[in-house]
């Protein structure tokens, strides 16, 4: 993985950013995004998988491409991915049972990831392609990575 940082500098970004949405309601967000009517982690794969990413980037980690993914019965999934790193930062939205999915980041795709058909890489999540997709949601956007800050200041001090 050329050029990526340590893995441990990845986990703890990955996991800041997780304890920040589980910290959250969705009232906490703007209008615009998932994250502002689903309860994190359940129902907003996409959103925050590009949070996360906006986030990445922003510690200059450029690399993490939002990947879509479908079900053969037709359900969509969003995590991150670089090369066979992937980060998942809702795959515990899925767990079946009793057993909960500790594992976010992996080296490479589990059985689980591998069964997802109709796979489009979207590329990387930055601040021009989200402008594009109106200005409602990529405000909301920001928002959300100015609020993800603002958590991570508090909690650092």
């Amino acid at each position: 993985m050329n050029g990526l940082p340590k893995f441990d500098a990845i986990h703890k970004y990955v996991s800041e950013v997780r304890a920040f949405l589980l910290a959250s309601k969705p009232s906490d967000f703007r209008a615009g995004t998932s994250l502002s009517v689903s309860k994190f982690p359940s129902g907003c794969c996409d959103d925050a998988s590009t949070l996360l990413s906006l986030y990445l980037q922003d510690q200059g980690i450029n690399v993490f491409e939002n990947i879509y993914g479908e079900t053969l019965s037709g359900k969509s999934h969003v995590w991150l991915q670089f090369e066979d790193l992937i980060i998942d930062i809702t795959r515990d939205q899925f767990s079946e049972s009793d057993h909960k999915v500790d594992l976010l980041i992996m080296e490479k795709a589990d059985d689980w990831h591998l069964k997802f058909v109709n796979i489009v890489n979207r590329g990387v999540a930055n601040h021009n392609q989200l402008s594009l997709l109106g200005a409602q949601f990529y405000f909301a956007m920001l928002d959300a990575l100015n609020k993800l800050n603002a958590y991570l200041n508090d909690k650092s001090t």
